[in-house]
């Protein structure tokens, strides 16, 4: 009398289990492990999703953002160092748009992509601003003998004739470079 029932119990609960355990798995391979962002391939099947949704009626900005002279940081202070402010920036990142309708992934290196739908220029621009800032107070004091900046480029799906995310992504990685070329 005890164990009745048991015989069904439990493949129910192997099947619970089985599905917890693809779903981790799922989340391992869309999760880059440095910064727990969504990773590159995790970026690439979104954009094809809303390329295949004609990226709906709302606005839709689309930001690149690569740390500045960070290949210098790695080189002076070590890979661990480099790590540490690439976790840095992906909680400011997470601070700034995480309440927000917005996709966050780590890019590759020290360039992340947000995707922002539903917000007016004025309001993406206000929430770089807030990002820079963010990112400014993350600077270790006085004297410190390097500071963290970033350089991002924006655009909104709509601004020029695009017909792909992928023309969107090559415009925010060309207005991102120009601001580089400015900063430097």
């Amino acid at each position: 009398m005890l164990f009745y029932g048991l015989e069904v119990l439990l493949p129910f609960t192997a099947a619970s289990m089985l599905m917890v355990y693809i779903n981790v798995q799922q989340r391992q391979v869309t999760r880059d492990a440095l910064t727990g962002l969504n990773n590159r391939r995790r970026l690439e099947q979104y954009l094809l999703e809303l390329d295949d949704q004609n990226w709906g009626s709302d606005s839709c900005h689309l930001m690149l953002l690569d740390v500045n002279r960070f290949k210098k940081i790695n080189d002076m202070f070590g890979h661990v160092t480099g790590d540490h402010v690439l976790k840095l920036i992906a909680d400011q990142l997470k601070k700034t748009f995480g309440n927000t309708r917005s996709f966050l992934a780590r890019y590759g290196g020290d360039e992340f992509v947000i995707i922002l739908k539903g917000k007016t220029d004025e309001e993406v621009e206000d929430a770089i601003s807030t990002l820079r800032e963010g990112i400014a107070k993350m600077n270790w004091g006085e004297g410190s003998p390097w500071k963290i900046s970033i350089s991002v480029g924006c655009a909104r799906y709509g601004e020029v004739l695009m017909h792909t995310s992928k023309e969107l992504l090559n415009l925010a990685d060309a207005r991102m470079y120009e601001e580089k070329k400015r900063n430097r």
